[in-house]
């Protein structure tokens, strides 16, 4: 599905020093919307003006673990990072239709299905320490989910950029 530029959010646990002092573990959920699909069509039939609207609309939340190798060294304030995690997602997608008639509109129905699929991301971005318990950063994401809906595999690939406010 080609959809809109959405809205991302979320929370993560990190701890740092996982068995080497540059390898995180965290765990993290975040919450997709506002990424609607519509499309319309218009023509003539028999005479009357007829259109086509069909609108699609999902959110996902996503529950990952994650692996990343940071610079957590004391000696820089910034803090670059690179890594992945796998998880699951629950996709939800409600798809509604209408129908207009020389401008008159009637619902042709709407139904919605939900999947929990297999899910991954790549991930890379910084933290930049503003004091001694406080981070700001970047991040930048492309996750991967499939979900089985209407009986159809449906790839919800995304890319994120998403601003980070940390508290150590």
């Amino acid at each position: 599905l080609d959809v809109d530029t959405g809205i991302n959010l979320g929370a993560a646990f990190w701890a740092d020093g996982v068995g080497s002092p540059n390898l995180s573990l965290g765990v993290s959920w975040n919450h997709t919307m506002d990424a609607d699909y519509s499309e319309s069509a218009t023509g003539i039939l028999f005479g009357a003006a007829v259109g086509l609207n069909l609108a699609i609309e999902h959110d996902i939340d996503a529950f990952m673990v994650n692996a990343v190798f940071r610079d957590n060294s004391s000696n820089s304030k910034m803090h670059p990072y690179l890594g992945g995690g796998v998880g699951f997602a629950k996709v939800d997608v409600d798809v509604s239709a209408a129908l207009t008639v020389n401008g008159q509109v009637f619902s042709a129905g709407a139904v919605s299905d939900d999947d929990t699929p297999f899910a991954a991301q790549i991930t890379g971005g910084f933290d930049y320490d503003i004091s001694e318990n406080a981070y700001l950063g970047v991040n930048a994401t492309y996750f991967m989910t499939e979900a089985t809906l209407f009986g159809a595999d449906v790839e919800f690939d995304s890319f994120r950029v998403m601003a980070i406010l940390g508290i150590t």
